[in-house]
């Protein structure tokens, strides 16, 4: 799992350090510091979560808050695809 910050609300490395320690985030937190990442997906709202199989095929985006239920739903498609 890999998440990517949009800029939107923390706009330096030192701003999502701060949140993903405010919030413990288990995961990876990207700075995409010049918008590169949303272009290339398209991303139109945030927050937006994107499943992306092992062979880099989208199988589902999600935009707006995501529930534990639809959460669990993208990562069987793409377990489903292997």
């Amino acid at each position: 799992m890999l998440a990517i910050n949009g800029r939107d609300q923390e706009t330096s490395e030192k701003e999502v350090h701060k949140f993903i320690n405010q919030f413990k985030v288990p995961f990876t937190v990207a700075l995409d510091k010049r918008g590169s990442v949303r272009r290339a997906y398209r991303i139109q709202g945030q927050p937006t979560t994107v499943f992306i199989d092992s062979a880099g095929i989208i199988r589902r985006v999600h935009t707006g808050l995501i529930s534990p239920a639809e959460l669990d739903r993208g990562v069987e498609l793409i377990l489903q695809s292997r």
